[in-house]
């Protein structure tokens, strides 16, 4: 089980997917907040698709669903994130308290 901190550092609410187990978790985090999350896989998926999507819409990010992933292990190339909109979002890493964090931004 892989265990992290994360912090959503933008004013858009944002679900972040994993799985636990067996099961499919979704999780819902607000604006501003800070998380901690954990994951079977070590890989979490972010997305917008949210029953009130009003504050992407605000934002003119409406056609914006699947954001990206990110994960524990780097990847061969040393990442550990991938975002579908680069231009958009970033999600970034560092190690706080021996423990993996990521920050989602928008750009």
């Amino acid at each position: 089980m892989s265990f992290i901190l994360f912090n959503n550092d933008t004013d858009l609410p944002i679900v972040v997917d994993t799985w636990i187990n067996t099961s499919l978790e979704s999780f819902l985090i607000e604006p501003r907040e800070n998380i901690k999350l954990e994951s079977s896989t070590g890989e979490w998926y972010i997305h917008s698709m949210l029953d009130d999507r009003s504050e992407w819409i605000k934002n003119n990010l409406q056609n914006y669903l699947n954001i990206g992933k990110f994960w524990v292990q780097p990847s061969a190339m040393g990442e550990r994130s991938s975002m579908d909109y680069p231009n958009k979002f970033v999600c970034g890493h560092l190690v706080e308290n021996n423990m993996d964090k990521f920050i989602f931004k928008q750009i």
